[in-house]
């Protein structure tokens, strides 16, 4: 997406939050938080899994993933970049000999959430079928609850129509060879089913063998991949549901046309209202999200030495509690304050953000303007985390009432992470004020 078209209107602040992403090997395991939720990547030799991890969370231009080496060696990362993007990633190499003794992959699959499975449309499908399907078979006898995001990548060569064939026959294929599989079983147990008495029993055990897929086209050289791993991610997040309504309930107040809530730094929506997903929207809000945040990286903020951060806080509380103050001098503080939530380290040898400034009264916002007349407005609700909302021009003559419910929305964003969600709902239908 090009931002040719866009025209910055304002920005307040500065969006990015701290994050942290850390590379481990087998060797430090044990530095793990064994309570996070774990994704483990598999696939054939050079389908895309590194390449698709670097661009992701590594932000390396996808024009430089062909010098990546294969993965030798069973490789973790910890993502942890806001309050809901905190997980395990695993990568291990090329699937043909997964269960070799050498790799423990057995245990792995019983501590996973979910499995990516790559598969390179490039390559001969079959094959990549039934390095899928044993991957499938021997998981699923480890782990029922899996989920099976299964990435068709490499597809941006491909036409739509040739995509969405290529989907519907990968999938058809799949069900078939699984329910063939099942059935070889079921007919092996015969015996074992006439002694079982109750039929609620063989009902729990069904419902345990189904297996869960879906499939994504994915490409590096398009968003489509951060699409996809968003939809593998909102899984994980056990406040998605409540987030979904909170977006729904703002939505359908405001009459506003999509609204997402983002990862700043990994471009991970975390949720969205429940309209039809497009990813054009999607495109747009992201692109959106690194053009307020490069305004506000140049004109937001005034870079300070370090050493002086102790005065800056001391200055900046002593200004606020003053109330007698001429309407000149209260003018300057203004456009001053615009300026003071953010301060550079300019001693490391890396710039270091440090956001402990910004109030709750004047979160970082943004609001961009498209030609064809539509708006976006950014908000950040939490650190690491944006409201992107996408407004047409008959919203925007009641933005006062608008952007009102949108603070509201991010107050009861950060009330999700403490309260019960319920009351986090009704909390904000109470506040939430109608545009139309």
């Amino acid at each position: 997406m090009n931002l040719d078209d866009l025209t910055f209107q304002e920005t307040i602040g500065n969006l990015y939050g701290e994050s942290e992403i850390q590379n481990y090997d087998l060797e430090g395991e044990d530095e793990l938080a064994e309570d996070l939720p774990k994704i483990l990547i598999l696939g054939n030799k050079q389908c895309g899994k590194s390449s698709i991890q670097k661009v992701l969370f590594q932000r390396m231009h996808p024009q430089e993933t062909p010098t990546l080496e294969s993965t030798r060696k069973i490789t973790r990362q910890t993502i942890q970049t806001s309050p809901f993007v905190n997980f395990q990633v695993m990568e291990a190499p090329e699937t043909i000999d997964f269960f070799e003794t050498e790799f423990d992959l057995l245990e792995e699959f019983k501590n996973s959430n979910s499995i990516i499975y790559v598969v390179d449309v490039s390559q001969d499908l079959m094959t990549e079928i039934e390095s899928l399907l044993k991957i499938i078979n021997k998981s699923h006898q480890e782990n029922k609850n899996l989920f099976y995001e299964i990435f068709l990548h490499k597809t941006d060569t491909l036409k739509d129509e040739e995509k969405e064939e290529l989907k519907l026959k990968i999938n058809k294929e799949l069900k078939e060879q699984l329910q063939s599989q099942f059935e070889e079983k079921d007919n092996g147990n015969e015996l074992e089913k006439e002694n079982e008495k109750e039929k609620e029993n063989e009902n729990e055990n069904e419902k345990e063998q189904e297996i869960k897929f879906q499939l994504y086209l994915t490409s590096i050289y398009d968003p489509s991949i951060f699409a996809a791993f968003s939809r593998v991610v909102q899984k994980l997040i056990k406040e998605n549901k409540v987030l979904i309504s909170l977006l729904d309930l703002l939505k359908n107040s405001c009459k506003i046309d999509r609204a997402f809530l983002f990862d700043i730094y990994s471009k991970i929506y975390i949720a969205s209202d429940t309209a039809k997903f497009d990813l054009t929207s999607y495109e747009i809000c992201s692109d959106t999200i690194d053009l307020v945040s490069d305004f506000s990286e140049l004109y937001g903020y005034e870079a300070k030495n370090s050493n002086n951060k102790k005065k800056n806080k001391n200055k900046s509380k002593s200004k606020s509690k003053s109330k007698s103050k001429s309407k000149n001098e209260k003018k300057k503080k203004s456009k001053k304050k615009k300026k003071k939530n953010i301060d550079l380290d300019l001693d490391s040898d890396e710039l270091e953000i440090n956001n402990s400034n910004q109030t709750e009264e004047q979160p970082p916002e943004g609001i961009v303007t498209l030609e064809s007349g539509q708006t976006i407005y950014v908000l950040q609700v939490i650190n690491g985390v944006a409201l992107v909302c996408i407004f047409d021009n008959e919203v925007m003559k009641k933005k006062g009432i608008v952007f009102y419910n949108c603070k509201c929305f991010a107050s009861s964003v950060k009330n999700v992470l403490t309260f019960d969600h319920q009351n986090v709902s009704k909390q904000f239908q109470k506040q939430i004020k109608k545009a139309f």
